[in-house]
């Protein structure tokens, strides 16, 4: 395991990989799918790379909050920089159980806690948010990002694509809530998707004090 606290990047691997010693400036991380959402996924490098910034830019402090956590990839990159507390939420029994051992995997137990619920079973204010979800689920909980986040707290978003990612800043952008920053990770597929776009876009936002 690495022992980065302030990587430039984070690289997930397979539990068996563990032992594969990280490059300079590399943060690992131990995570077993169990058939929850890919950890590689590229919206989920998109997050892992606004949480590295976020780190270096000192932002990614106090108490996180992972929405849908899945196989907690996220939750785990958070503990293992600079959050004192993460905690965690997905309405699926099975991914909130994948969460508990990925935590437990990356000896981080005694500081993410995990809830198998929806954001209405977790209370704010946080420093921080992020989530990984797609654009019909994000545009349903939106109001749980604003009832969550602390002031000057910092919202990391992904799951969607590029032109999604365009409509959904604009429409966070009347809640207090300013973009900061836009990541963007291009992936070719046989189909045009229905957004029109082959691009995944990640977003940093701000609320507004």
């Amino acid at each position: 395991m690495s022992v980065v606290t302030h990587p430039t990047r984070i690289t997930v691997l397979k539990p068996g990989l563990r032992s594969v010693p990280p490059t300079p400036g590399e943060m690992t991380l131990a995570i077993d799918r169990r058939g929850t959402f890919a950890p590689t996924h590229p919206t989920t490098r998109l997050c892992l790379e606004l949480l590295t910034e976020a780190t270096r830019s000192g932002r990614l402090k106090g108490t996180w909050l992972d929405v849908g956590s899945g196989s907690g990839v996220l939750a785990v990159a958070c503990g293992r920089l600079d959050a004192e507390r993460v905690a965690t939420c997905d309405t699926d029994y099975r991914a909130a159980m994948a969460t508990v051992t990925n935590v437990r995997a990356n000896g981080q137990e005694r500081r993410i806690l995990t809830v198998c619920g929806s954001t209405e079973a977790v209370r704010g204010p946080f420093d921080g948010i992020v989530a990984n979800l797609p654009i019909s689920v994000l545009s349903a909980i939106w109001n749980s990002f604003t009832r969550l986040l602390a002031p000057e707290g910092v919202l990391i978003l992904s799951g969607c694509r590029e032109p999604e990612g365009e409509w959904l800043a604009s429409s966070l952008a009347p809640q207090g809530l300013a973009l900061r920053k836009v990541v963007t990770r291009h992936e070719t597929a046989i189909e045009l998707p229905p957004s029109g776009s082959f691009t995944w876009a990640g977003l940093s936002l701000e609320r507004c004090p």
